[in-house]
């Protein structure tokens, strides 16, 4: 399979133009919300006299190889805070869509309905926040070629339709929908009730939005392998259901499409580990379009990205891979922030790749989400 051509000069201007749709587009999120702890692994402290400075696991694999010589024991690991911060698949892809000018309602684990959690304060300021129960709180461990994330889902583990009615009113929660160009919902797998929002939004809000079909909604079901199989393929129903009035796009990432792809086409995934990895993921893709018809499927690699739209025509983008990333935590946050970009500009999803990929590189490589002007350069240096 051959990459796809991309205009990134012409992405670059549209970006930068301040007529560009986004920037008049209204988007509503929900429903997480963490705050990280972003850590790294102490290896061991050098022994010269001068110099006690410590060196670190650089990949999980590592870490885990020294874990699995200690048990049985009692021991101890330092670590090394790098980082605490907003976090949450929805804070940060909408904090990242802000950055680019979008407008955007944000409905989650924010803090309580007196007042926000302190650390979602550096929102952006094109943010809207509505808290309803405090956020969870996450220890991201962070190595070169991976990520872990150990949470504690605290009070998101009370968050129901019935408690987000509660703290809004349905009326103010038709209107913020009614309004908004592009619906996000994302964590999925980690937030308990998740199957009663959704049920709830389906029942209450969706069948009474006017011009259902102009809208899209953007999933990201973040990592499912601890979901029942059962559950999986009720998120599947109600995602097909959506997509009979609405223009869905599911994004995931290999873990994520793995999973699903085990458990909804009842395949093993060992194939994608081949030499014939990008076409055992294109079959994944097509395979799982067959399981939620009408859905859109894409999957981003730390490299290149991959695309069945839901007429069935494949798409690979080439991303620009960062040798040295300052930040992996909400790499994939910012690329889903990027694809809804391009959704909200009215691009095809061939430009919302290159757009999405473009947005993660460029938080990876500089540890903060870009502004239109710092994305159309990054844009302009990119070749297709």
């Amino acid at each position: 399979m051959s990459y796809s051509i991309i205009d990134y000069k012409r992405l670059s201007n549209l970006v930068a133009d301040q007529n560009y749709a986004p920037h008049y587009c209204h988007a509503v999120m929900g429903f997480d919300g963490f705050i990280d702890k972003v850590v790294r692994v102490c290896r061991g402290r050098a022994a010269e006299k001068s110099n006690d400075q410590p060196s670190w696991y650089q990949t999980l694999g590592e870490f885990n190889a020294y874990l699995s010589g200690k048990d049985g024991l009692s021991f101890s690991v330092e670590l090394e805070t790098t980082e605490e911060k907003k976090g949450g698949n929805m804070p940060i892809t909408a904090n990242a869509l802000g950055n680019l000018g979008v407008t955007v309602d944000c409905i989650g684990a924010l803090g309580t309905t007196l007042a926000i959690n302190p650390h979602f304060s550096s929102m952006s300021a094109n943010c809207i926040l509505h808290p309803i129960v405090e956020p969870g709180w996450c220890m991201a461990f962070e190595f070169s070629n991976s990520k872990l994330m150990v949470y504690d889902n605290k009070q998101i583990n009370s968050l129901n339709w019935q408690t987000i009615k509660d703290s809004l009113g349905i009326t103010a929660i038709r209107q913020i929908f009614e309004k908004s160009d592009l619906i996000g919902l994302f964590n999925w797998s980690e937030v308990k009730y998740s199957e009663d929002i959704w049920a709830g939004l389906s029942m209450d809000v969706f069948p009474f939005l006017t011009d259902s079909k102009a809208r899209n909604v953007f999933i990201d079901l973040s990592d499912c392998t601890g979901r029942k199989a059962e559950e999986i393929f009720g998120m599947a129903t109600c995602m097909s259901e959506m997509a009979r009035t609405m223009r869905v796009t599911l994004s995931m990432n290999e873990n994520e499409i793995r999973h699903l792809h085990k458990v909804l086409a009842r395949k093993p995934d060992e194939r994608a580990m081949d030499s014939r990895r990008i076409e055992c993921y294109t079959e994944m893709l097509a395979a799982l379009t067959d399981e939620i018809p009408d859905v859109t499927m894409v999957l981003h690699l730390a490299d290149s990205s991959l695309s069945i739209d839901s007429s069935g025509k494949k798409i690979f983008v080439k991303n620009h891979f960062v040798e040295e990333p300052r930040i992996l935590i909400g790499g994939g946050d910012n690329y889903n922030a990027g694809f809804c970009m391009g959704l909200l500009g009215g691009e095809q999803v061939r430009e919302c790749m290159a757009l999405a990929g473009a947005t993660s590189s460029y938080y990876v490589q500089h540890g903060q989400s870009p502004t239109p002007m710092a994305l159309s350069a990054y844009l302009a240096r990119l070749e297709g």
